[in-house]
């Protein structure tokens, strides 16, 4: 039976060296990983069937919201478990070659670049962001505390009625205003202070309700590349600033991840 070698991710071997990589399932039951080396590093790899991971076989499977889902979880999986021991470089989902021998040939051409990225995230964290807004909740906090509002209302309620319905008008205007100002400004102060403790960040796009379910808006979605002995400072600061940003506005932090933001590789970039 033909096969491909599907590869999961890279590993330096001087870290292989202290300790092997451990044995996982493979993306197909039957099967279990294993590595292979070549030019100081070690790629984390398993056999697929040729015929069931073909070109024209994955595209048409890609449209199978079950088999994706199943597969694209299994390769974090096992791309998470890896990284709990390994500095790792993620390679990108349903990355095949023909042959072992294609494998480290590339890794041979590719091997200094590679231990370039290697050097960059060896003892770091990736950690994402999500910053979650509710715009009511802002305003109602706006309207008992924002001196101008406050002012505002006291002037309208000595006012004729008459022109108190255009004011009120501007009242609302001024209220939104104030709700759109407060969220920039937090925005960029937690941005500000959480970059203090990373090395890098990337802003990626905000999600959806629908993909949410939350009844608030997403408002920002940031990945930050922490180093390991500063991710309790950076975590404290992520409280920090969920508890000084007041009510209308949520952050939440997951991590550790592997650093998919940073590093993930694809076979047409090596």
């Amino acid at each position: 039976m033909a096969h491909y070698i599907y590869v999961y991710g890279l590993v330096p071997a001087e870290e292989v060296a202290c300790a092997p990589v451990s044995v996982f399932a493979g993306i197909e039951p039957q099967q279990v990983t294993y590595t292979i080396e070549a030019a100081g590093i070690v790629a984390c790899v398993c056999r697929v069937d040729a015929t069931d991971f073909s070109p024209g076989e994955i595209e048409r499977k890609m449209h199978n919201p079950l088999w994706l889902e199943q597969k694209a979880l299994h390769h974090h999986d096992t791309i998470s478990l890896i990284h709990q021991s390994f500095t790792v470089i993620p390679m990108s989902f349903c990355t095949l070659f023909s042959q072992e021998e294609a494998l480290t040939e590339l890794l041979h051409v590719q091997a200094g670049k590679l231990h370039e990225r290697f050097a960059s995230l060896k003892g770091m964290q990736e950690w994402n962001i999500k910053v979650y807004h509710d715009s009511k909740t802002c305003e109602s906090t706006i309207e008992t505390s924002h001196p101008e509002v406050l002012r505002l209302r006291q002037e309208i309620d000595s006012m004729p009625v008459g022109k108190q319905f255009l004011m009120k008008k501007r009242l609302a205007q001024l209220i939104s205003q104030a709700a759109e100002d407060e969220k920039e400004k937090s925005l960029q102060v937690i941005h500000q202070r959480l970059q203090e403790h990373s090395q890098k960040a990337l802003m990626r796009q905000n999600w959806g309700k629908e993909l949410t379910g939350r009844s608030d808006e997403m408002i920002a979605n940031f990945d930050y590349l922490v180093p390991s002995h500063q991710v309790a400072v950076f975590i404290e600061e992520v409280d920090r600033q969920a508890e000084s940003r007041g009510r209308g506005l949520t952050i939440e932090a997951t991590g550790p991840w592997p650093p998919y933001h940073f590093a993930t590789l694809h076979k047409e970039d090596l």
